[in-house]
């Protein structure tokens, strides 16, 4: 195919800057649309102030006929906000990836439960694909509409899928201890959230065991243990820019040694390039990945309590939401999963030789 057209509707949050940075610099895409009802006739760099001497597109109001121009759109509205964009959209022949939480949940009861507000469009819950490429890439591939995962979700869930598939912990007992990122906020100032003075030099835990990411975790787990997963999901705000890191305890249902247990995420994530498995005594950190669209995982096994506890780290912004994006885009376009992201020259040739 010749040079895909692309818009994104909701331009101006942190997300939506990310998105905009990978796209415009994408091989195969044309950014040709944003749309922003905040920032209505600015340009894309006064806004986002790292995109000057980039681009000379400016923000335009929402209009379905300027979407159709787009053979795929971005919906990256708030939550319970972008459910109406998505189903216009859907009316005409246009892909969506929404990455708000709108078409994540595959339950409406759930979706009214936990973002409390009734679904307006059931019908298209069945529809969505959930968009994590290293479990449902035959699926996103025919998709017309992916459901971006959550930030904390993507940590979580790749982090303890082969160990949900293989069936070797207690599906009952997950723990899970994470950290986000300022930017995990939004944009928007909000008091005691993402304020410096609220944050610098601090670290404090907020919705605990009520984030409304737990029901998308447990959703998936359960797909994945072909039986009901429960968590206890402690999310805590970290005094820096971008990332989330994940410290998740379990508890193994066999007797089983760390190289095992290494050696079946290593098969489970086979040539699943943003996927880097570390090597015993080593542990991923934020740095690692920040600015990347990799998820890393490390494991410690305490062997006399059969003990195990599985650290995940990814950068919020990207493989927890625009990267992951751009990489389902690629996959829904038949593109390399890896086109367009950062490290891609050094992952296609891994790829290349099948490692």
């Amino acid at each position: 195919m010749g040079v895909l057209q692309v818009g994104i509707i909701g331009g101006s949050g942190y997300v939506a800057g990310e998105l905009i940075k990978l796209l415009l610099v994408h091989p195969q895409v044309q950014l040709k649309y944003v749309e922003s009802q905040q920032a209505l006739d600015k340009r894309l760099w006064e806004e986002h102030a790292f995109l000057y001497g980039l681009t000379e597109l400016g923000f335009q109001a929402y209009s379905l006929e300027k979407a159709s121009e787009c053979q795929l759109i971005f919906v990256a509205k708030p939550h319970t906000k972008a459910m109406d964009y998505v189903a216009d959209l859907l009316t005409q022949e246009i892909k969506v990836i929404d990455i708000s939480a709108d078409f994540r949940l595959r339950d409406e009861g759930s979706y009214a439960e936990w973002y409390k507000m009734k679904h307006k469009y059931p019908q298209l819950l069945k529809r969505a694909v959930y968009g994590l490429p290293e479990l449902y890439s035959e699926q996103i591939k025919g998709s017309s509409l992916v459901a971006n995962p959550g930030c904390y979700p993507t940590g979580a869930i790749l982090g303890l899928a082969p160990l949900l598939a293989d069936r070797l912990i207690d599906p009952q007992q997950i723990r899970i201890c994470a950290y986000s990122g300022l930017s995990g906020a939004g944009r928007t100032p909000q008091a005691g959230q993402n304020l410096f003075i609220d944050v610098y030099g601090n670290l404090r835990p907020y919705k605990v065991n009520q984030h409304p990411h737990i029901p998308e975790i447990e959703q998936e787990l359960s797909r994945l243990y072909k039986s009901a997963a429960h968590i206890s999901f402690i999310p805590h705000l970290a005094p820096i820019n971008k990332g989330i890191y994940s410290t998740i305890q379990l508890k193994l249902l066999q007797q089983t040694g760390l190289d095992k247990l290494l050696e079946c995420y290593r098969k489970f994530y086979r040539r699943r390039p943003f996927i880097r498995i570390y090597n015993t005594g080593h542990y991923p950190q934020i740095l690692n990945v920040v600015n990347t669209n990799f998820c890393d995982i490390g494991l410690s096994l305490d062997p006399e309590q059969q003990a195990l506890t599985v650290f995940s780290a990814i950068d919020n912004t990207l493989k927890g939401a625009a990267g992951q994006a751009v990489q389902n885009m690629n996959l829904m376009f038949g593109f390399k999963e890896s086109s367009g992201l950062p490290f891609a020259a050094c992952l296609e040739s891994q790829e290349s030789v099948g490692l």
